[in-house]
């Protein structure tokens, strides 16, 4: 499953940021998994070197419970440039909706959200936060 969506997410964002790894819950149960995704895959070209500074990153938890994987979204939205000069940036939200089924149908519900998440950043191209410094991994045309 972890080969899938970091396949599907490199076919939208072949630039992109993608971390997948496994954790532990707390109160016990299966391994889970923790999805971190952004736009920008090289850290030094992130303004600061901080990875929250990228201006699509996700951060997602998939869990297991017996068979059943449940993915939510934990944070994400798209940051844009404001239209008011009083505010740093907007935000667009993704429209991540929390699901659950075995692993393909997680699979296919990140392949699907990812090609979302490609048209909301194709359709915001200029008005991305930061434009200037990350073009070179948003798709001009």
């Amino acid at each position: 499953m972890q080969d899938k969506i970091k396949k599907a997410f490199l076919e939208s964002f072949p630039k992109g940021y993608i971390n997948l790894k496994p954790f532990k819950p707390l109160g016990g149960g299966d391994d889970g998994l923790s999805l971190t995704i952004g736009l920008i895959g090289d850290i030094d070209h992130v303004r600061g070197n901080i990875r929250e500074n990228d201006p699509m990153l996700h951060k997602f938890l998939i869990y297991k419970a017996d068979d059943t994987y449940t993915a939510v979204l934990v944070h994400g939205c798209l940051y844009l440039k404001s239209a008011n000069p009083l505010y740093a940036m907007e935000t667009c939200k993704t429209g991540f909706r929390k699901s659950a089924g075995n692993g393909d149908k997680i699979v296919k519900v990140y392949n699907n959200f990812f090609k979302k998440l490609k048209n909301i950043v194709d359709s915001q191209k200029t008005n991305v936060h930061n434009f200037e410094l990350y073009k070179d991994y948003i798709t001009i045309s």
